[in-house]
């Protein structure tokens, strides 16, 4: 008996011991392993940073090249001043991102209602606290008779919000108490026309179009429209830099187009990488 429990005893304490020495080789590799992969994940980070800080030229035809270039697509829509420029970082005047972000919408996104179906689906409110040089008033307003207007376009803050996150990046906070406008009069868009556009509106939950009362649809005053190319593309420093020509074309310009002396322009894009790394408009710079 006492040989046989000696025996169990012995079996035992050789498992215990085999079972701390299979732990001790486990964790030794284990660990080993842990720093290998570590050192490995680091060295592809650096690699990735190394890459991504890399200046290389990009084929302007290239999938990312015009992916971005469509984002530029308002400089096709609506003009204005040409040399105008904008930085996220540095811009005092947010109207010209508005101008930005109202000539990238989408009319097929709009709410759209004819002046009977508007007022009765909606009750609109006063417009954000600002005095106007202009009697502003819009589209359907039952107490102006003859606007001439048969159908007013309006947009949700929802769909305004993701055209601006898609052009200025995923952080972008959209500014509700200024108007969404094209400030089409040439060259200023600082003064009296950006009051034209549209505003939110609270108690309709719309950015609604206002016009100026004397003039519907805006203030008669040449309004340029450019085609642009780009020229070149390069990636300098994890940052997208598209350098393009706006070309003046006079055949689609409202107005004379011999308003407009200069009509090529060179402009520098600048786009950075949003937290979801996604690019998005940093800057546009005058060149020439």
């Amino acid at each position: 008996m006492k040989k046989n429990l000696k025996t169990i005893v012995v079996i035992v304490v050789s498992l215990v011991i085999l079972a701390c020495t299979i732990f001790l080789i486990w964790s030794f590799f284990n660990e080993k392993t842990k720093k290998l992969n570590s050192k490995t994940d680091n060295t592809t980070n650096k690699e990735e940073k190394k890459n991504e800080n890399k200046n290389e030229k990009l084929d302007v035809n290239s999938e990312l090249v015009k992916k971005l270039e469509s984002k530029l697509a308002f400089e096709n829509r609506v003009g204005q001043d040409a040399t105008r420029e904008f930085n996220l970082d540095t811009t005092k005047n947010k109207k010209e991102e508005l101008r930005i972000i109202t000539a990238s919408l989408d009319l097929k996104k709009a709410v759209k209602n004819t002046c009977s179906e508007f007022n009765a689906k909606y009750k609109v409110g006063q417009l954000p606290g600002k005095k106007s040089t202009y009697k502003l008033v819009h589209d359907c307003d039952e107490t102006i008779k003859d606007l001439g207007i048969k159908e007013t376009v309006s947009f949700t803050k929802e769909y305004v919000e993701e055209v601006a996150k898609n052009l200025f990046g995923s952080d972008y906070k959209l500014n509700t108490l200024l108007p969404l406008s094209f400030c089409a009069c040439y060259p200023s868009c600082d003064g009296d026309t950006s009051e034209l556009g549209w505003y939110y509106d609270d108690n309709a939950k719309l950015y609604i179009r206002y016009e100026h009362i004397s003039v519907p649809a805006g203030i008669g005053c040449a309004t340029p429209i450019y085609d642009l190319k780009v020229d070149s593309a390069e990636k300098i420093n994890g940052e997208i830099i598209l350098n393009a020509t706006l070309t003046l074309n006079e055949d689609n310009t409202v107005g004379d187009p011999n308003t407009f002396t200069k009509k090529t322009f060179k402009f520098e894009y600048k786009f950075k990488q949003d937290k979801n790394k996604d690019y998005y408009l940093y800057s546009k710079t005058y060149k020439e």
